[in-house]
């Protein structure tokens, strides 16, 4: 028969224990069981997610652009020909962004970012933020270069309204495409909505001063527009309804 063993038979040291219990409380207090990472650490961190064909592609596009608006100028043609140009250009600038940006679904990696750190949400806000930014760079380059004769105001706002309604038009591919390949879905999209941007520049008078509150009542309805769209995106995701879109 074995002994009944006695707990109160060891002797424990109170003060030593009382030690004990602090010195792991203080660890317990001391470990880092929630990271909060700042804004910029967000960024930082989703750069290393972008490929680097997206940089050489969106850096050679805005290198060939500009420097095809130089010669442009060079050659003699007049604003409005820079204009058609710069409307060209600028409609099809989204097509880079948004593929890299659809890359994450096309290759079906939204649903393992759902289940990391970081959620689909705040991964594709970041990756919008940081397409935008690259993009405005562009457009103020773009802008502050070619006004010319029409003035800063004036050209931004004419080439700014088909740049903002060509999102929209991304944007929408990207919510309702279902199995079919978003490159070529996206670069469609873009010569559609270049050519209907040329169709409306050579109306007879409409970039003239006496139409220009038409075009910032179209630059306010579209800003409002982008604005739901994205914010139809980021709905849909939280309710995981774009999560199964665009595969192959």
């Amino acid at each position: 028969m074995g002994q009944h063993f006695n707990w109160n038979e060891i002797d424990i040291d109170e003060v030593k224990k009382q030690q004990s219990l602090l010195n792991i409380s203080l660890a317990v207090t001391a470990k880092k069981t929630v990271f909060t990472p700042n804004i910029l650490a967000l960024f930082r961190n989703q750069l290393h997610y972008i490929s680097w064909q997206y940089w050489v592609v969106q850096l050679s596009f805005m290198i060939l652009a500009l420097s095809s608006l130089e010669i442009s100028k060079y050659l003699g043609i007049d604003t409005h020909g820079i204009m058609n140009t710069a409307t060209l250009i600028v409609t099809s600038l989204g097509v880079i962004g948004m593929n890299e940006l659809n890359k994450s679904i096309s290759c079906n990696m939204m649903e393992l970012e759902q289940v990391c750190y970081f959620s689909s949400k705040q991964l594709l806000c970041i990756k919008m933020i940081l397409f935008g930014a690259v993009d405005l760079v562009f457009l103020t380059a773009l802008i502050l270069m070619n006004h010319g004769s029409e003035g800063l105001i004036s050209f931004g706002l004419y080439i700014i309204v088909p740049f903002i309604i060509s999102n929209i038009c991304y944007l929408t591919i990207l919510i309702i495409t279902r199995g079919i390949n978003p490159a070529y879905t996206y670069f469609l999209a873009g010569i559609f909505t270049g050519a209907f941007a040329l169709m409306v520049m050579s109306l007879p008078g409409i970039c003239t001063a006496a139409n220009q509150g038409i075009w910032f009542m179209v630059l306010l309805i579209s800003i409002i527009g982008l604005g739901l769209e994205i914010r139809l995106i980021l709905s849909k995701l939280e309710e995981r309804e774009v999560l199964c879109t665009n595969y192959r």
